[in-house]
């Protein structure tokens, strides 16, 4: 879990499908939800900005710069395959742990493991 802000209403060269956030991002966050004040999804993890190669070209290493799809466009992609989804009003500002125990409580870990090659 991280705590950050929204820091652009779009993405790399202009994405209207993704914002950018100052989280730190980690291996394996892609896929986990974005969550607001209130503990509302508002989208979920994509990326992070390659630092190394901006500090190649650019001289300067910039930190926690990460992208996540807009929560209309993943709501969207779910309705479209007839996935069930279940929303709520804003709520209250939570205090940060209580966000955090609501991320918790609504992300699971998903592994993708290769196959065992077949008997010939």
């Amino acid at each position: 879990m991280a705590f950050g802000y929204v820091s652009a209403v779009g993405g790399l060269r202009g994405d209207v499908a993704r914002f950018q956030i100052s989280a730190p991002i980690h291996k394996g966050n892609s896929g986990g939800p974005i969550l607001d004040q209130s503990g509302q999804v508002i989208g979920i993890v994509t990326s992070k900005l390659n630092a190394l190669a901006v500090q190649r070209r650019m001289g300067d290493l910039p930190q926690n710069i990460s992208f996540g799809v807009k929560g209309e466009v993943a709501l969207a992609f779910l309705e479209s395959h007839a996935a069930e989804v279940r929303s709520a009003r804003d709520g209250a500002k939570l205090e940060n742990t209580e966000v955090a125990a609501l991320g918790r409580a609504v992300t699971v870990l998903v592994a993708c493991k290769p196959s065992a090659a077949p008997a010939r």
